[in-house]
């Protein structure tokens, strides 16, 4: 199965979520949230858009999200999905290359042969940070695609977006507490082609 499809239902899941999500995206664990909200809206769609007895599991054996196939008393996992989330701080490329070394890694027994492995980049820009590089959200986003382009060569790696990043929530201000904060949430996604 292709990871576009989850890809693209996961980017709807979280347009819809808008300014809410943007709340969430300033808290600590966004990470985990993220992909624990990819899991529900896949599981949950109606009609399914994965094989027959198969669902989405997160955080299994180190890995950020699995699609899992329970076969009574075992499983076999079809696909893996490691997520780095980015910020605009000077960490961005050591997020980024910290993602490739968790595709690289030696397979685990339960996953099928050739299973395929792709990384998701949440890359939130907050204006907490109050970068110079990157006053705005879109100049981020932009040195983000330019970041996941230069480390992920075409040989091993293909990125699964023509934009490489997908907006997902434009940049929105939210209060907290007496201060006002801009959030901006885009996507992308690369595919492992050689393990």
């Amino acid at each position: 199965m292709s990871f576009e499809p989850l890809f693209k239902m996961f980017c709807n899941h979280m347009r819809e979520r808008g300014p809410i999500a943007g709340h969430v995206l300033l808290g600590s664990a966004c990470e985990l949230w993220a992909v624990a909200e990819a899991c529900a809206c896949i599981n949950a769609a109606s009609p399914s858009i994965l094989p027959p007895g198969i669902c989405m599991v997160n955080e299994n054996q180190k890995r950020d999200a699995v699609l899992w196939e329970e076969n009574g008393t075992d499983h076999h996992v079809h696909m893996a999905v490691e997520a780095k989330v980015v910020y605009p701080n000077k960490n961005l490329g050591e997020a980024i290359r910290n993602l490739e070394a968790q595709l690289c890694r030696q397979a685990y027994p339960d996953e099928v042969p050739q299973m395929p492995r792709y990384g998701l980049v949440l890359a939130i820009w907050d204006s907490h940070f109050q970068s110079r590089q990157w006053p705005e959200s879109r100049q981020f986003f932009t040195s983000v695609a330019g970041v996941m382009r230069s480390i992920f060569s075409t040989e091993t790696y293909c990125l699964g977006c023509s934009d490489v990043l997908q907006v997902l929530i434009p940049q929105v201000a939210i209060l907290r507490g007496k201060t006002t904060r801009s959030v901006a949430l885009a996507a992308g996604y690369v595919e492992c082609l050689r393990i």
